[in-house]
Order: structure tokens, then C-alpha cells, then sequence
């Protein structure tokens, strides 16, 4: 996976340029098969994708800046643990909207 290729998706914070990436990634159809931990499901954390994300998310923002105290793995997990969770209601919502 080319994480320089993701860095350029980018976004307003830490959190929304996470979640653009996914966004760009997986659809929500694909993304209900996954939740962090792989309870019930397949674990997100052991993807190729994951680690790929979770550099790509660090490398616009450097070691320096306004960002960086929010720049960790945990806010970058909570991230795609939080846009995962949704992906159900995004899909629904989705199927509602086109009928």
C-alpha cells in the first residue's frame, strides 16, 4: 500500500484526514466485515491497510506542529474504531436515500 499515495487525501484534523482515507479505501459494505479487534468479525488492526493508514495519517503532519499532540496511534485507532462502528448506519442510510 502506498502511504505516500494516502497522505495526499489529508483533511481538516488528525481524526478527519483518518477517516477520508478509509472513506477512500473501503466502502461501508466492505467495512461491516471489520470492527479493531476482529470480535465476531475480521481485525482491522492486523491489516497491511491499518499500518498503511496509520503512517499515512502521520506523515503530513510531521514531528512539529499545531496537530501534533493529537498526532498518536491512539487518536488514529479511536478513529477507525469510531468510522467502522458507523459503517452499518452509512450503508443503511445509503440504501434509504437511493429509494
Amino acid at each position: 500500500m502506498k502511504t505516500k499515495r494516502l497522505s495526499t487525501i489529508g483533511g481538516s484534523s488528525v481524526r478527519n484526514t483518518t477517516m477520508n482515507m478509509l472513506k477512500y479505501l473501503l466502502t461501508n459494505q466492505v467495512a461491516m466485515k471489520f470492527n479493531w479487534s476482529g470480535k465476531d468479525k475480521k481485525p482491522f488492526k492486523k491489516t497491511k491497510m491499518c499500518c498503511a493508514i496509520i503512517d499515512a495519517v502521520k506523515l503530513p503532519y510531521g514531528t512539529s506542529g499545531p496537530h501534533t499532540s493529537y498526532l498518536s496511534d491512539k487518536v488514529i485507532k479511536e478513529s477507525i474504531q469510531d468510522w467502522l462502528k458507523l459503517a452499518k448506519s452509512r450503508y443503511t442510510y445509503n440504501l434509504k436515500k437511493d429509494t
